[in-house]
């Protein structure tokens, strides 16, 4: 614990109790009806040296000051300003501005939105009348992608969700753009927001070597026909973007992009196409 992370320290702190069998020092009514018995004794002294162990140097006087659990924690809650607006504040903050890059993983991006939205939550619980609701994270969650043109449709379809909560537009989001990206139907949009671009065929030629057969019988055959010598790379679906970077794929199906080695021209690459070696003459 650090006085920066109180709400998502108490969630993974109150599961690791539990996972012991102590749950009940979290219960008020349990701890002052048993007071007297010696099972609270035990299960309040496991408690507080497990705490013991899970806090920063920082903190470890706070808990040292007292010598029971219940009074060690709200000690705390204090220190690390569980009730401080201002906390509260700089979580929603950062929810409100997380932005999606163009181009990297959404599955990410989520991941890192659930990750804010839930240190919120935890904040707002001992904090009254500052409820963000998961309607209105949905639309901070939606408003997240608006640096990347290519997703608006997508997004825009999204308000129709109904249900309309974080969790359903999380869900929905991460299954629909994975549909666009396995269908390969989509533009090269749907991946990023760069798009490819083709190559001076007067300046480039792509030569494949050492291909493996993929397990997909159209991406192998597709693959297998690039195998003449220098094909053009138009036609091979070889897009050299420049002298640094490439992009790979075959009849619609997107590959991946690699850069140049250090010391010579040439790139490797491994993906659902085929794995091997890309020559630029």
């Amino acid at each position: 614990l650090r006085r920066n992370n109180w709400p998502e320290w108490k969630k993974s702190f109150t599961h690791l109790v539990t996972g012991r069998g102590d749950e009940e020092v979290f219960n008020a009514k349990w701890c002052e009806g048993h007071k007297k018995e010696k099972k609270f004794r035990k299960k309040t002294s496991n408690a507080y040296t497990l705490l013991e162990l899970c806090v920063s140097a920082e903190l470890y006087p706070v808990v040292q000051a007292v010598n029971n659990f219940s009074d060690a924690m709200k000690d705390l809650a204090a220190a690390c300003g569980e009730k401080s607006l201002i906390k509260l504040g700089d979580k929603l903050y950062s929810l409100i501005h997380l932005d999606y890059v163009p181009g990297t993983s959404i599955a990410d991006h989520i991941n890192k939105f659930q990750t804010i939205y839930t240190s919120l939550k935890s904040a707002q619980i001992s904090t009254p009348n500052t409820q963000i609701d998961t309607a209105m994270a949905g639309i901070f969650f939606l408003k997240s992608f608006r640096f990347d043109d290519s997703l608006n449709s997508l997004i825009q379809n999204m308000y129709d969700i109904d249900p309309f909560t974080f969790e359903k537009l999380a869900v929905c989001m991460n299954l629909k753009h994975s549909r666009v990206v396995q269908s390969g139907t989509g533009s090269i949009n749907a991946l990023s927001s760069k798009p490819f671009i083709r190559p001076n065929k007067d300046k480039f030629k792509a030569r494949l070597n050492t291909v493996e057969e993929s397990e997909d019988e159209d991406v192998a055959e597709a693959v297998a026909e690039l195998s003449n010598e220098d094909p053009d790379p138009e036609d091979t679906g070889f897009f050299v973007e420049d002298e640094n970077t490439f992009h790979i794929g075959v009849e619609g199906k997107v590959g991946d992009t690699r850069s140049k080695r250090d010391d010579e021209m040439s790139w490797t690459w491994s993906s659902t196409l085929s794995q091997g070696v890309i020559i630029i003459q």
